[in-house]
């Protein structure tokens, strides 16, 4: 998915360039973190302090119908997206049927669709 068509997705959401965007930078003192329902378009941040970080699903249950796109716009260390602790389905869609995303270059990103049972990775750009 072009940068172009990205936006555009975005925009059809109701987020503009930089309303509603969640930024997490990584740091010794936060390497984690789990997303809330409401959290859908997050940019990370890594190359600040090179700290990997992982990043939580919400609980698919509760997320269903909500698409979240999720970029490493600065890579310094990887990120990995996992699934909500008291999910069991996992993360589908190609090869990557419940296994963790991992995000490892600048401006790599994945667009996630909770059905309310499982996540499907419905774009991205990660190898």
């Amino acid at each position: 998915m072009s940068m172009e068509r990205r936006e555009a997705m975005l925009n059809d959401m109701g987020v503009g360039p930089d309303s509603d965007v969640l930024y997490i930078v990584s740091s010794s003192t936060n390497t984690s973190d789990t997303l809330e329902v409401y959290e859908q378009v997050v940019r990370i941040d890594t190359d600040t302090n090179d700290q990997a970080f992982s990043l939580a699903m919400p609980p698919v249950s509760l997320a269903k119908g909500k698409i979240y796109c999720i970029t490493l716009y600065d890579d310094g260390a990887d990120v990995t997206i996992t699934d909500n602790a008291g999910d069991t389905a996992g993360i589908t869609g190609g090869a990557l049927d419940d296994q963790d995303i991992t995000l490892d270059a600048d401006d790599e990103y994945t667009v996630l669709l909770s059905d309310g049972f499982q996540w499907f990775e419905i774009a991205s750009n990660h190898g």
